[in-house]
Order: structure tokens, then C-alpha cells, then sequence
């Protein structure tokens, strides 16, 4: 008996199926590439910037006091000590006056973007809220890696045991790590004797790490214990300790411009072309351990990075400008020649 015979296939059905089937790896294809730009293009996936010295929590020197904050200029002073601190080296255009309300002091230093850096606490100096408000902003991703070490745990040991006073951890967890366009996130909740959690930090890792964040998890009862001294009567709030000398220096957007100002009038680019630059970084050192391409800065400073509006993306900054804290004086320019991927290799480590 004859095996039946299989319909044969019309030259246009051939052409149909073959053309479906280059369709598909076409399709195939082309999401595998979207998906590597994306990946490639996601800043701040995996990066946590290095500590480059988690200072000691064992000076008594440098414990957290508690202190008698009975009027609004002694207030302003702790609160300005608390922003120029090395932990988070920032400070607004406009400070606001002080208030005391409910028995708490209410401070905020206004950005010209409408953004603030703010901070409550107790007239006793025990602070309940911290928030660092900053002008660029963006859908938060989770990060695909998330952190799993013990350096920020120990970097916010450090920050709560020189300014946060009867603030005791005895352990912490991150709790969320996400990244945007301004850096990368990890929120950290902490636990005392009396209860867990009891405290939240946000903590900017990338590319600089610094304290962005902090509020109370529960009553104060339980948040607070009592482990700070009280500052003698002739303690000035401003000044101990790891305080900043200066009394008076240009603030942030003061700053912004300043180095606006430097790149037109030391590199000829058209004010205008400047205005445009992208700000991606402005920061407050008042350590002077770090090296820039081989300058180490010998007194306090800013650092200004700025990214062209041309630029990928995935490029981190063009222009860097580091200014003298006290005077605001362009003291070094980095511009693309400086580093072949535009990026201060010197921000993670």
C-alpha cells in the first residue's frame, strides 16, 4: 500500500512562514538589545562609594551632648553644626529662622528650587526628624544587587554616635536599596533595647555617601536613651564637636554659581551654554584625606560637577570645580580631558 501523500506547499506559504519566522528573531533580537542599553544605561545598579575612614566610636571627645537650647540662635548654631558635619557636608540659599513649636525647634535652609533641608529636635538638642531635600529627582528602581555588607551599618553607628544624642543602636537592617537619576538609596532601620525597629536613615551611597534621611519608628520613650552628657553652660552649640570653623560662607546655590561663573569666565563657554549645565553633584568636604587626580585640597571645600545636556547619560560629569569653602574661590577645574570617561574616579573610593 502507498504512503499517502502530503499536501504539497505553495510558494507563497513558504514565503509567509518564512517571513513570520525572521520576524520573530527579529523581535527576539530586538529585546535582548533594549534590555542590554537598559541595563547598561541604569545608573547606580551596583556601586556603594567607600568609606574613607569610619571614625572611631570610642572618643569621648566627640560623643553626641545634649545641650540647653533655650533660644533661636543657639538652635540655628546646633542645627548648622548638624549640616556641615562630614556625614552630610551641605547647607541651603536661605536659612529660615528657628521656631519653637509644641515644644520642639523647627529648622529649615531653603533651596532656590523649592526644595529644603530641615530638621526637628528637642530643645535639649534630641533630634526626631532629619530631611535633606536636593533638586533632582526621578522614578525610584530597586537595585540588582542589593546591599549586603556591614559599611553603612557601621557609617551610621558613627553619624548617631557624634550627633545624635541618647540615640543607642544596638543592631540595623536595610530594609530597602533603590537608585534614580541622583544616586543610589539604602534605607536603614535600627533597633535599641526597647524595641525594634526604632529609627529609619536614608543614606545616599553613591556617588557619595552621606545621611539624607532620619526619622523616630516609635515613641520617644523607647526611640531615646539616655547615654549623652549634658554640655556644660559655656558650650557653644556650634563649635564641639567636629564642629566647622567658619561662621559665614557661600551656600549652595551661591556656590552653583560661582562655578557657572568660573567656566565662562576661565574656559570662554558662553554663559548662556552654562546655564544649561545639568548639576550633578554639589558637595561639602571638610576632611581633607581625599585626592583629585593628585590634588588634595588644604582647607575646607565644595565640589561642583555639572554633566552637558549632550552628554550620555551614563557619563556621571564633564565639569568638576572644587571651591575654597570660606571664600568661594575656584581653587581647581577638572574639565572631559581630565578623565577619558568624564567621570572623578575619586567620588567611589
Amino acid at each position: 500500500m502507498a504512503a499517502p501523500s502530503r499536501p504539497k506547499q505553495s510558494p507563497q506559504t513558504k514565503t509567509r512562514i518564512l517571513i513570520a519566522a525572521l520576524v520573530l528573531v527579529v523581535a527576539v533580537l530586538a529585546a535582548v538589545l533594549i534590555l542590554t542599553l537598559s541595563a547598561q544605561r541604569s545608573p547606580y545598579t551596583n556601586r556603594i562609594a567607600a568609606v574613607a575612614s569610619v571614625p572611631a566610636t570610642d572618643d569621648e571627645s566627640k560623643r553626641a551632648l545634649r545641650y540647653d537650647l533655650s533660644n533661636a540662635t543657639e538652635a540655628e548654631a546646633y542645627f548648622q553644626r548638624l549640616l556641615n558635619s562630614e556625614y552630610i557636608g551641605l547647607r541651603g540659599d536661605a536659612p529660615q529662622p528657628a521656631e519653637l513649636m509644641d515644644g520642639y525647634w523647627h529648622l529649615r535652609e531653603e533651596n532656590g528650587d523649592g526644595t529644603e533641608l530641615s530638621a526637628v529636635f528637642t530643645p535639649e538638642g534630641l533630634i526626631t526628624s532629619l530631611a535633606i531635600g536636593t533638586n533632582l529627582d526621578g522614578e525610584m528602581k530597586n537595585s540588582k544587587k542589593p546591599y549586603a555588607d556591614n559599611s553603612v551599618y557601621e557609617y551610621i553607628r558613627a553619624f548617631t554616635y557624634e550627633y545624635l544624642p541618647d540615640i543607642a543602636i544596638i543592631s540595623g537592617r536595610a530594609v530597602a536599596d533603590q537608585y534614580n537619576e541622583q544616586g543610589r538609596f539604602i534605607t536603614f532601620q535600627t533597633a535599641t533595647r526597647a524595641t525594634e525597629p526604632a529609627h529609619e536613615f536614608i543614606v545616599q551611597v553613591d556617588p557619595q555617601i552621606r545621611i539624607v534621611g532620619f526619622r523616630l519608628l516609635t515613641d520617644e520613650i523607647k526611640a531615646f536613651t539616655r547615654i549623652s552628657r549634658k554640655a556644660q553652660p559655656e558650650a557653644d552649640p556650634a563649635a564641639a564637636p567636629a564642629a566647622t570653623p567658619e561662621a559665614s560662607y557661600p551656600g549652595q546655590g551661591q556656590v552653583v554659581q560661582l562655578a557657572r561663573d568660573a567656566l565662562t569666565k576661565l574656559l570662554d563657554i558662553p554663559a548662556a551654554e552654562v546655564a544649561d549645565y545639568i548639576v550633578v553633584d554639589v558637595s561639602r568636604y571638610t576632611g581633607l584625606d581625599k585626592s583629585w587626580y593628585g590634588y588634595v585640597p588644604t582647607s575646607p571645600y565644595w565640589l561642583v560637577s555639572f554633566r552637558m545636556p549632550t552628554s550620555d547619560d551614563r557619563i556621571y560629569s564633564d565639569y568638576d570645580l572644587i571651591l575654597d569653602a570660606a571664600t568661594g574661590e575656584v581653587v581647581k577645574l577638572f574639565d572631559p580631558s581630565n578623565n577619558s570617561n568624564g567621570r572623578l574616579t575619586s567620588l567611589f573610593g
